[in-house]
């Protein structure tokens, strides 16, 4: 598990429902690539998020407003949590490829 340190204290990051549920919640969308590339407010925010429902589903106290948080941030550590964070849009379905059995109507 990634984690962050603010101020001297560490704090977990990983991704969760609950970060996508409350990113919805302060923006009004779901967060995906088009909303977050180039678009420093909502990364910040989908960062906070991250690591405010990380640590809330590790029961870890994480009491920082949102703007405190960003300002706790130096661009450099920014941009190194932003880089593992990523959103890749919903996978493709895939096509079931027949195996051997089922092209030859379960002959072997």
């Amino acid at each position: 598990m990634n984690e962050i340190e603010i101020n001297g204290k560490k704090y977990p990051m990983r991704m969760t429902m609950g970060a996508i549920l409350r990113f919805k919640n302060m923006t009004g969308h779901e967060p995906d690539q088009k909303h977050l590339t180039g678009n420093i407010e909502e990364t910040v925010i989908f960062v906070y998020c991250v690591i405010k429902s990380a640590c809330n589903a590790e029961k870890v106290a994480f009491d920082i407003p949102k703007e405190d948080f960003a300002d706790m941030l130096s661009p450099d550590e920014f941009t190194q949590i932003s880089a593992k964070l990523t959103v890749d849009p919903a996978p493709s379905p895939k096509k079931k490829e027949k195996t051997i059995n089922q092209k030859n109507g379960g002959k072997a």
